[in-house]
């Protein structure tokens, strides 16, 4: 029985995970809880983090948030890949690391929960430019600055929603912002890829046979972003593609007269 168990990891998509958790039956507070969960959730606009210290009071210490630069795909076949674990307790995270190694899995601490957290949101989110750059054949010249870019504006808005000593070209930022936004197994870049060759939204979210929490993200953010005074182009010209109608075409040409 799952309620006997003391690990419970959340791996389904953040547009599920609210109403899935109403339905326990058991308490979390004595659960460590461990979120693969790479999105905001669309009831409570909240980091899972938050939600699970909020509504079922398990403490920080508790807490696992587990990133990348990670695709399932290439750890299926035992391909080498990196994790990084964050907890605010190091030996909750070491323990979790312990049962987690095999010889294919480089596996990392940190004590940056929100800062992983929040990374692993905003990464989809501009793989999904990305994607949408390749559909328009922006070519790979371009992609390298939008990406500089993107880590830019990364910096800035955790800096300011969640300021702490962080190095945003560790492989759980920077690293997997790159996989993202480059790999084929990405499936935002496939949706925004859809999107620039021509497709609406609508069509393209229904050619997609998995969830792209790019596009969630990007409807949820605006409540986070609320909350700075950062400016986000990247971010900002994808939610006016994305729920504005706005034209992928002159939105995207509009974003380059912004970057550097």
């Amino acid at each position: 029985m799952i309620s006997k168990n003391k690990w419970i990891i959340l791996a389904l998509p953040s547009a599920f995970l609210e109403a899935t958790l109403e339905q326990l039956t058991f308490s979390l507070d004595n659960k460590i809880i461990v979120s693969g969960v790479k999105g905001l959730l669309p009831k409570t606009k909240s980091l899972v983090g938050d939600y699970v210290k909020d509504y079922f009071k398990v403490p920080p210490a508790q807490f696992v948030v587990i990133s990348g630069p990670c695709h399932a795909e290439e750890i299926a076949i035992n391909h080498l890949s990196f994790l990084t674990l964050g907890c605010s307790d190091i030996k909750t995270a070491t323990a979790l690391k312990s049962k987690m190694s095999t010889p294919y899995l480089s596996i990392s601490i940190s004590k940056d929960v929100v800062g992983i957290e929040l990374a692993a949101i905003l990464k989809n989110m501009y793989a999904l430019v990305a994607g949408i750059a390749t559909g328009l054949a922006y070519g790979d010249n371009f992609q390298s600055v939008l990406l500089s870019n993107s880590i830019e504006e990364m910096k800035a808005f955790l800096n300011q929603r969640n300021p702490t000593k962080r190095n945003l070209n560790s492989s759980v930022y920077l690293g997997d912002l790159i996989v993202t936004a480059y790999s084929e197994h990405s499936r935002n870049r496939r949706l925004g890829e859809l999107i620039g060759k021509g497709h609406t939204v609508e069509k393209a979210l229904e050619k997609m046979n998995m969830i792209a929490e790019g596009y969630y993200a990007s409807k949820n953010f605006a409540v986070l972003k609320a909350e700075c005074s950062v400016e986000t182009p990247i971010m900002d010209s994808l939610y006016e593609i994305l729920f504005k109608g706005k034209s992928a075409a002159k939105t995207m040409q509009q974003l380059v007269q912004k970057l550097h």
